[in-house]
């Protein structure tokens, strides 16, 4: 055989007049599709906001300087994440003779926590005069609490917390 009769064999073997290259193309088209339609599908367990407004990424300094919690009350910063961050912060009552408690929660929590009923936290201090708080967070609407619930006096706390 010379050169000349393999490049038509070749070109008659591989042509799209038979049918099994038709057949490949629509099979590597198909598997594009699954690929594409696997890859940008919902996971499992994730949860959709039906309101259809986009959640934005809290960054930045929650809590800075001296705040003032009122007593039998709380102060709270939402922090909303669209991607998962760090929460990095520290937090100190002013005389170190009161107690305050810090709690962060995922933001659907919180009507629970303030009944008192069952509820899931994220992390929580107990009530101490200061503390240090340092959690990789989820994507979601979380919320970050100094509670002085317990107390009837208000309570100046330093506190600084941050979102990266």
């Amino acid at each position: 055989m010379d050169r000349n009769t393999i490049v038509p064999e070749f070109a008659e073997l591989f042509s799209f007049r038979r049918p099994w290259p038709w057949l490949l193309l629509t099979v590597l088209v198909f598997l594009v599709a699954v690929q594409i339609f696997r890859v940008n599908s919902l996971q499992g367990g994730e949860n959709v906001d039906a309101s259809g407004k986009p959640v934005f990424w809290t960054r930045g300094e929650i809590f800075s300087g001296r705040q003032i919690v009122p007593g039998g009350r709380f102060l709270a910063a939402r922090i909303d994440l669209n991607k998962r961050s760090s929460l990095t912060g520290w937090f100190k009552v002013t005389d170190t003779k009161e107690r305050i408690n810090c709690v962060l929660l995922p933001a659907s929590e919180l009507d629970p926590w303030r009944n008192g009923l069952e509820h899931r936290r994220i992390a929580e201090t107990g009530y101490v005069p200061g503390g240090r708080v340092s959690r990789e967070l989820e994507p979601g609407s979380h919320l970050l609490i100094l509670d002085n619930q317990s107390s009837p006096v208000d309570r100046e706390v330093t506190a600084n917390f941050s979102v990266e």
